[in-house]
This record gives C-alpha cells, sequence and structure tokens, in this order.
C-alpha cells in the first residue's frame, strides 16, 4: 500500500512503516466485515495527516450515499452498532494499562529495591498507596495483572538494596494517537496562490 505523508513530518520514515501497516490491517478488517475499521482508517489519517487510501475514500463516499438516499439511518449502521474490543469498561481498563503501566511496575520495582517480597500480599496494598497518593487512577487488580505479566522481570530485581545491582528501567513504547497528532498542515485553500 502507498500513502503520502506531509514532507515535513518528523519521523515520518518511522510512521510510513506503521502507519502502512495500521491501514493493511484496517483494510483485511473492512473486508471481512467490520465495518469500525473505517472509522480507525479516517481518525489515523486525520493524526498524521496522511491521505486516506482509496479503499478507505470509496468505502466513505459509498456509506455518504447510503445515508443520503435514506438506505441507511445512521452513522451507527454505518460504522457498526458496535465498537470492537469488548464492552467499554473492558475497554478503559485496557486504556487505563497503557496509561499507566509503566508507573505501576516503576512503583514495584521501587518496593522491591526497598526489600519487599512478591510473595507477600502487602506490597500490594503500598503500590496502591502510592500510586493514589500520586492521583494514578488504578486498583488492586490492575497492579496484580502488571505485576504477573512482568513476573520474570520483578523477581530478577534483588531484594533490597545492592550497591552492584544492575540498573533497572521501563520504557513505555505505545505511543498514543493523541500524542502523535500532527498539526500545521494547511488546507487546500489556505496556500499560497500561485504565480502564472
Amino acid at each position: 500500500m502507498e500513502m503520502t505523508l506531509a514532507p515535513d513530518m518528523k519521523f515520518a520514515n518511522f510512521l510510513n512503516g506503521g502507519v502502512a501497516g495500521a491501514l493493511d490491517a484496517a483494510h483485511q478488517a473492512f473486508k471481512a466485515g467490520h465495518k469500525y475499521a473505517l472509522f480507525e482508517v479516517v481518525v489515523l489519517c486525520a493524526c498524521v495527516q496522511a491521505t486516506i487510501p482509496e479503499w478507505a475514500t470509496d468505502a466513505l463516499m459509498e456509506m455518504h450515499e447510503q445515508i443520503e438516499s435514506g438506505r441507511l439511518s445512521n452513522l451507527g449502521e454505518a460504522f457498526g452498532k458496535s465498537v470492537p474490543g469488548g464492552r467499554s469498561d473492558a475497554r478503559a481498563r485496557r486504556a487505563r494499562l497503557r496509561e499507566h503501566g509503566a508507573d505501576i511496575l516503576i512503583t514495584l520495582f521501587r518496593l522491591r529495591l526497598d526489600g519487599h517480597s512478591f510473595n507477600d500480599a502487602e506490597i500490594f496494598d503500598l503500590a496502591l498507596t502510592q500510586l493514589r497518593q500520586k492521583n494514578i487512577p488504578v486498583n488492586h487488580r490492575d497492579i496484580r495483572d502488571i505485576a504477573k505479566a512482568n513476573r520474570a522481570k520483578l523477581h530478577r530485581i534483588p531484594r533490597g538494596p545492592a550497591t552492584d545491582a544492575p540498573v533497572f528501567g521501563v520504557m513505555h513504547p505505545i505511543l498514543p494517537l493523541s500524542e502523535m497528532r500532527r498539526r500545521g498542515r494547511p488546507l487546500l485553500n489556505d496556500q499560497e496562490p500561485r504565480s502564472s
């Protein structure tokens, strides 16, 4: 799939592969009947100011024609009546873990270095208290799930302070679309007129 990104866009080479892959995946999902994939394409292209792929433009124009002619009565019918990813509370939980997973992990790292054991339920209570003091909206289940998913990493951290211990860190590689949002690309009618 070929796509056009604004030439002055930072990280264009990095985004080209990721955006193109996401667009291809959305195209396959749309062809398989998942209408919501079209909405995701529109949001992604708007976010990085990429040209909407031709297949998505055709689908949007067909959708518009169906709405205008009365064959579709609302956008829910057009984009699918339900949002993929389960119930809204499950999606909210996954979003919370994406946003605050690194905070939970760092807190657990610090507690481990302070000498706490992961076999003791107290570590989870301490982590919850510390995270809530920082106004991070997590619960016990969130902390336990992050601890379980990172069990091997967490158990490699020495218990208690150690001068010869390796340095541990956390990197949060998921960049939300709101952070990728590019601004400032002029609209066609905002561009300087060409001299003839």
